[in-house]
């Protein structure tokens, strides 16, 4: 079988696949810079991360099946920042 590998650290995204049966799974973070680009829309931001996540890490393991996902969390057409302190957080939640 080929080696199944995750582009991502998100612990969410590892437990969801080992829940539908993944065991043997490498996680790989892709790094890359996840800014959204001038006017672009929640979901083609989450696309094209993970898109470019999938394709750094498959360029370095080309005989593995890669993972590449990535979330936004978003208000209509304005993606939230990831929360990283105490006011992002207030932020984020004064704008839901």
């Amino acid at each position: 079988m080929e080696k199944i590998i995750l582009a991502s650290q998100s612990p969410a995204r590892l437990d969801l696949l080992k829940k539908i049966g993944l065991d043997n799974i490498s996680v790989i973070p892709a790094n890359i810079d996840e800014t959204s680009l001038k006017n672009e829309k929640p979901n083609h931001l989450a696309l094209r991360l993970s898109k470019e996540k999938s394709a750094k890490i498959g360029a370095l393991h080309p005989n593995s099946i890669i993972i590449g996902a990535d979330t936004v969390v978003s208000i209509g057409t304005l993606s939230l920042p990831k929360a990283e302190n105490n006011d992002d957080v207030r932020y984020c939640l004064s704008l839901l």
